[in-house]
């Protein structure tokens, strides 16, 4: 284990990244949903995904973290299925009861929490979960990224979500939000400590599928080969991944994780999140936890 539950690791610090809960309520199908993309994805949701993208597992999940109580928890995306406020109601009381403020836990938003234009600005969206994607002082304002920094470790998150067309799950960070990232990665108070990268999309030029992938992932990729950051994390893809990027001096780390509230039994896919311990400015340690018999575990599956 990288650390005893609930044991204070000193200057070390444990950071857990948890993606893609996709918490589905079936109350959220209303019929101003049945109108709009929201339709597609709540008939997904009923005959397919609610029985492989499962509460229990997600609360369970939760119960695992509440125990570890890991110094920062990072949350990539994809916390709805159909973007609807029951659905962040019910994330934000599992959020509530873990033994982290606000200030331990940092949030970005994924294409599911973004089908419409109109729920990316919903008020209720910055009400229940806005405490958890806010940037530290001096660096708050309501453009992304957001920086939070804790100690040797500052987190970069950024917004990939973005509305798009029937069976397509794109993302783009957009000029504006790149070239603030540049500027961020670059920042003396940023750039002398280990820089944690949050994004929902797959950072890579070619991951994924042309439905599904970052449409300026090649335009992230020359800002980090520029500014460079010690680890990129994502979710999006359901699965497991290791990769690099290129960097100015070395490759870059870049992990996806599996949903945290899925029963699939493909390799690297059913429900997890993951364990990294950062000393200073390096990764030192790193460790899966998976779901099985109702409880989340360290093991890989």
């Amino acid at each position: 284990m990288l650390l005893e539950e609930g044991k204070d690791e000193g200057r070390d610090l444990v950071v857990a990244h948890l993606t893609d809960p996709h918490v589905f309520v079936p109350r959220a199908l209303t019929l101003s949903a049945l109108s709009d993309k929201r339709l597609l994805g709540g008939v997904n949701a009923l005959l397919f995904r609610r029985r492989k993208y499962r509460r229990e597992v997600l609360e369970a999940a939760f119960d695992a973290l509440g125990r570890i109580r890991p110094d920062h928890l990072v949350i990539t995306g994809d916390i709805t299925t159909l973007g609807a406020r029951a659905e962040l109601e019910v994330f934000g009381e599992l959020l509530a009861k873990l033994p982290l403020g606000p200030g331990q836990v940092t949030l970005v938003p994924g294409n599911h929490d973004a089908y419409l234009t109109s729920l990316v600005k919903a008020r209720y969206v910055q009400e229940l979960l806005g405490p958890y994607m806010t940037s530290d002082p001096p660096f708050e304002g309501e453009a992304w990224p957001r920086v939070r920094i804790r100690g040797d470790l500052a987190i970069i998150a950024c917004n990939t979500a973005r509305p798009s067309g029937p069976f397509l799950a794109l993302g783009t960070l957009g000029k504006g939000q790149l070239e603030r990232l540049e500027e961020l990665l670059g920042d003396p108070r940023v750039a002398g400590r280990f820089r944690l990268l949050a994004l929902h999309h797959p950072p890579q030029s070619g991951a994924g599928h042309w439905h599904n992938r970052l449409t300026d992932a090649r335009a992230l990729g020359r800002v980090l080969v520029r500014q460079g950051a010690e680890l990129v994390l994502h979710g999006h893809l359901h699965r497991d991944l290791e990769g690099t990027m290129e960097g100015p001096d070395e490759a870059i780390p870049v992990r996806g994780a599996a949903s945290a509230s899925s029963l699939d039994e493909g390799e690297g896919r059913r429900g997890a999140f993951w364990l990294y311990k950062i000393s200073g400015r390096k990764l030192v340690g790193l460790e899966r936890w998976t779901y099985e018999s109702g409880s989340f575990a360290p093991g890989a599956r």
